[in-house]
């Protein structure tokens, strides 16, 4: 059982002590029995177990406060109370698995947790809890791994259920926590790990793993017995191995796909944009084939710096034109025939001719080959 599987509880299910669920999932996913990249997945199959717990508090251990919890037999309550009573303040749980045709109980007694508070000083309480663990089913299981790089790291980060199948035999899962906890009555030490702190087996029952939450108590039971159960299920059952083709994703690329319906869309947008270039192009061919080029003109319609420039020769001035108007405004002073082109005075020099808007006995065309300011 890796260090991971105490710390991340996503790897064991769905825990009730992480989540807001009404009890916990456990799950018994594919082992790994070569050496993985962090973050690999294995797909395969495994079990789901449901475990839920409630938990109270009795007075003293006495023989008759543990039968009348539930159905332990007198005997077993007897041996359950002689073995609280010895192990005193000492942490440690007693427990007693049972089982019917489609669950398992275990009841679990708490020594040196301090949970319970009596009004008698001279008595010491006892949480007492009841377990049970029923529809136990086969399942598709994802299991993810994580690791620093080195073999030894190697431990299930989280676990999925894919799909929940048929129910299966629990009696294999009352083995395996018989098979962990050593027999089906026995008591099992809870030592702590370093000063001031609990068992590790506890630390989903505390906020701050140096005491027992009585809030978290039941909860973190479930967790407990998560554990127990995936490591009795490791030392019980029968194990068989496959191979698998290892697939790695580049997280460092995107893969993009356009479904039918949006390839024959973008075609269509494409082929609309060529016929809007093409006739565009077809547009300008007059303007190629023109014996007198047309820019010069339009560059004074459309540039309007060159406009205002324009707009401040004398020519321009006598028809009322305020070279401070916007352009709009310049235009409707024009309400008589007006020519774009070359000056007159400009039409005999071969490399340079002046742009002007005039009567049209002023302008000439412009030429091809010569420059216009």
């Amino acid at each position: 059982m890796g260090f991971a599987e105490l710390c991340f509880g996503s790897a064991m299910g769905i825990l009730r002590s992480e989540v807001d669920v009404p009890h916990s999932t456990f799950v018994t996913a594919p082992q790994l029995i070569d050496t993985a990249d962090d973050g690999t997945i294995i797909v395969g199959s495994g079990y789901v177990t449901s475990i839920s717990t409630t938990c109270k508090c009795i007075d003293t251990a006495s023989p008759s406060n543990i039968a009348n919890v539930g159905t332990i037999p007198s005997t077993i309550a007897s041996n359950m109370s002689s073995q609280v009573i010895g192990l005193g303040s000492y942490p440690a749980m007693v427990n007693y698995v049972t089982q019917n045709t489609s669950s398992i109980i275990i009841y679990t007694i708490l020594t040196g947790t301090n949970v319970c508070t009596l009004t008698d000083p001279s008595q010491i309480g006892y949480p007492i809890c009841i377990t049970t663990a029923y529809d136990h089913r086969t399942a598709s299981i994802s299991i993810t791994f994580m690791t620093d790089g080195t073999p030894a790291s190697i431990a299930p980060k989280k676990a999925d259920i894919l799909s929940v199948g048929s129910t299966s035999d629990i009696s294999w899962m009352y083995a395996a926590y018989v098979a962990i906890l050593e027999g089906a009555q026995t008591s099992t030490m809870l030592p702590e790990t370093f000063k001031g702190s609990i068992n590790p087996l506890l630390w989903w029952t505390s906020s701050n793993m140096q005491s027992v939450n009585p809030a978290l108590l039941s909860a973190g039971v479930e967790t407990l017995f998560s554990i127990l159960g995936r490591a009795g299920v490791q030392r019980s059952y029968s194990h068989t191995s496959t191979r698998c083709t290892e697939s790695i994703i580049d997280t460092n690329s995107i893969v993009l796909r356009m479904s039918t319906a949006g390839f024959t869309i973008g075609i269509i947008f494409f082929a609309l944009q060529m016929i809007m270039v093409i006739l565009s192009f077809m547009g300008t061919i007059p303007w190629l084939l023109c014996k007198n080029p047309i820019y010069p003109g339009i560059r004074l319609v459309t540039d309007h710096v060159f406009f205002m420039v324009m707009t401040n020769s004398t020519l321009v001035a006598l028809f009322g034109v305020n070279p401070t108007m916007d352009t709009p405004l310049i235009w409707t002073k024009f309400d008589f025939i007006v020519r774009v082109g070359e000056a007159i005075k400009t039409r005999d020099d071969p490399d340079l001719g002046h742009t002007i808007m005039d009567k049209p006995k002023f302008v000439t065309n412009f030429v091809k080959g010569k420059s216009y300011y």
